[in-house]
């Protein structure tokens, strides 16, 4: 998995540089998946929660329409995120895994400077940067989503596994704040949602679909946006 995301993103890193209008997406995550949860809580706790950490990152390429302020950013995003469970010693417990490895069309809309035709998103103008920075994102995307458990005891662990392909939907913020004409960086945060996955590896049910459910990404962190020419 590691080494398919590594070698994603170097084909698509050594595509765009040729563009040179490229940035870089690191974000912190959680993921809600409301009926594993409730499943993971019935076993273990009403106080724990499923999948509440994790971390996303991502490759994006920058372009634009003129003369009105809507920009797109295809992206290559890969996601994470992780809960564990001990029994009677640290070596005996339950890990319960989610991925995500997906490419979205985000489609940036500057809504206060919509009719401008700024040089964006670097642009170096000092005044109104509120105005010409601040953008409501939209990002469908299809993702390769993959839920595990690993049962480990002692040396020995046991792996079962699901990978789905989903089609996603999400919107978000985020402000440019250009620091040069080479260098953005860019606050967002935002949400993502896909329908109906499976989890009856993950837990023990005879209810038919019992352990599907939708799943609700939420991300917050920093793109920095590069632009050799």
């Amino acid at each position: 998995m590691k080494k398919l995301l590594l070698s994603s993103c170097l084909f698509f890193f050594l595509f765009t540089i040729s563009s040179a209008q490229i940035g870089i997406t690191a974000t912190y995550a959680s993921a809600e998946a409301e009926n594993w949860e409730f499943a993971f809580q019935q076993e273990f706790g009403s106080e724990r929660q499923l999948f509440v950490n994790g971390s996303r990152v991502g490759l994006n390429y920058w372009f634009r329409l003129k003369p009105i302020r809507i920009e797109f950013l295809p992206s290559i995003e890969y996601a994470d995120y992780g809960t564990w469970s001990s029994f009677s010693s640290p070596s005996d417990r339950l890990e319960y895994d989610l991925t995500s490895l997906g490419t979205f069309l985000n489609t940036r809309l500057y809504l206060f400077d919509f009719a401008n035709d700024c040089n964006c998103p670097t642009f170096s103008k000092q005044n109104d940067w509120f105005k010409k920075g601040f953008f409501v994102n939209l990002a469908p995307g299809v993702e390769r989503l993959r839920s595990s458990i690993v049962t480990k005891a002692g040396e020995e662990s046991v792996t079962t596994a699901e990978e789905e392909w989903k089609l996603s939907g999400g919107v978000g913020v985020g402000i440019d704040f250009g620091i040069s004409d080479f260098l953005t960086l860019t606050p967002i945060a935002g949400v993502s949602y896909s329908r109906d996955l499976n989890g009856d590896h993950l837990f023990d049910t005879t209810e038919p679909n019992a352990s599907n459910t939708d799943l609700i990404q939420y991300y917050a962190g920093i793109n920095i946006g590069l632009r050799f020419k």
